[in-house]
């Protein structure tokens, strides 16, 4: 329909898609963070002609402080942030398509015919305000019709013509929204609601992180206890130990990381995201006392 050339690799190999990169000249690319992470890291990236590049988008996972400037530093091109889902089919919200339009930590506004509301997290019939944290609706001409013959599922999620994502956000007094994590990523420790992301951007401040991710582990005491997974960049040496305390020392109580755990390499999807329900998986085998 857009008469664009679309240029698919079988998997993504970091490599080969930096020198595609001068080879056909892309005006657009996307993807999640966990793949621009390695990239910028890479030789390649300082290396390599980007000077074609006109828009990145960034979707899947909230994009960095830290990466974004990166990329800013080698693009001229705009970087943005878009949220979707698939029973949104994809996108749903975007940045404005301006080099300023990234509001950090934002997805942006709604597309075009796309409305946007806020409801709280345990009763989806109380709208929140501006500001309020809740779980993110979706009503517009993209919403699908339901899942295919499970209509008990698709009416847990359409409800009055409005999608209930399943995702924890706010929406500021402009209309940006701002993702503050998954519903079923929220944890619940010692009564309080515990949002890994929080913890995660904690980590993400720290010089010697690539990747990093909070999961709970389930505890009788706590209900469940915060546990980190982090990946080091290449070169760094920072232990266990002091990432733990870096991280403690900069966040309340109540959000303390009982556990931090280095790792190799993180278990990754196809498009580069985060497998979180391995990682639950392995937090539950770890053996310590919280």
């Amino acid at each position: 329909m857009k008469g664009s050339t679309l240029v698919v690799f079988p998997r993504f190999d970091l490599e080969e898609f930096m020198n595609a990169i001068p080879q056909y000249r892309p005006a657009v690319f996307g993807g999640a963070p966990q793949m621009f992470v390695p990239m910028v890291a890479h030789p390649l990236f300082q290396e390599t002609d980007l000077s074609a590049i006109k828009l990145v988008v960034s979707g899947a996972a909230p994009i960095s402080p830290v990466l974004l400037a990166k990329l800013k530093s080698r693009i001229s091109g705009i970087i943005c942030e878009a949220y979707g889902l698939t029973e949104a089919t994809s996108v749903a919200m975007i940045s404005p398509p301006t080099r300023d339009g990234l509001r950090l930590g934002s997805v942006g506004l709604p597309v075009q015919d796309t409305e946007i509301r806020i409801v709280d997290a345990e009763n989806d019939k109380i709208v929140l305000t501006a500001g309020e944290i809740g779980e993110i609706c979706i009503r517009g001409p993209q919403i699908m019709a339901g899942y295919w013959k499970r209509p008990a599922e698709t009416a847990d999620v359409l409800k009055d013509g409005w999608l209930l994502t399943g995702d924890i956000g706010r929406v500021d007094e402009d209309g940006y929204l701002f993702i503050v994590d998954r519903k079923k990523d929220m944890l619940l420790c010692k009564g309080h609601n515990v949002y890994p992301r929080d913890l995660e951007e904690v980590l993400n401040a720290h010089t010697d992180v690539m990747q990093k991710a909070v999961v709970g582990k389930k505890d009788e005491r706590y209900g469940e206890a915060p546990v980190a997974f982090v990946q080091l960049r290449p070169g760094a040496k920072a232990t266990e130990a002091e990432l733990l305390t870096y991280a403690n020392e900069n966040m309340a109580l109540y959000k303390k990381i009982r556990r931090l755990v280095i790792l190799g390499q993180f278990p990754v999807n196809a498009a580069g995201k985060v497998l979180r329900r391995e990682l639950r998986d392995q937090v539950q085998a770890l053996d310590f006392v919280v």
